[in-house]
């Protein structure tokens, strides 16, 4: 079972210490997140019960790079693999959160389902693959818990 809206979970940024945070605080804080132009820390990320983290680095008001550190199984340690979609707007930043406090298992249908196999590139020894486009549409065809500003 997932979280629901009264649920909590764990926020972290460059410009507040890392507390638990309900999805209406989260939205908030999104919104409140600066651009690169501003600040060189402009980025915001959330971490569940399952300690899977997803991050979000906001270049303008409404474009955004959504990164996923993704963990081995066994020991919930991160195996140096990322998982990245750039080009996203804030309303979609705000309904991948919104998904994050509900549903358990997004990081793993993510993984399974939309991650580019051949788009790997290896960077400081960290392996980055693209979240496939089609994860946008998949996105807009959940059902919305939540109301969006």
């Amino acid at each position: 079972m997932g979280f629901t809206h009264d649920s909590m979970v764990l926020m972290f940024s460059s410009k507040i210490d890392d507390h638990a945070v309900s999805l209406t605080e989260a939205f908030h804080y999104i919104d409140e997140t600066p651009t690169r132009i501003h600040s060189p820390d402009a980025f915001i990320g959330f971490v569940n019960e399952n300690e899977e983290v997803i991050q979000f680095l906001r270049y303008t008001n409404d474009d955004w790079l959504f990164d996923i550190p993704l963990q081995d199984s066994k020991s919930r340690k991160w195996n140096n693999q990322l998982l990245q979609l750039e080009n996203i707007s804030t309303t979609v930043v705000k309904r991948i959160v919104e998904l994050f406090f509900v549903d358990l298992d997004l990081i793993f249908k993510i993984n399974t389902k939309f991650r580019i196999i051949d788009s790997l590139h290896i960077e400081d020894g960290i392996n980055y693959f693209q979240i496939h486009r089609t994860f946008l549409e998949w996105i807009e065809r959940q059902q919305s818990r939540e109301f969006y500003s």
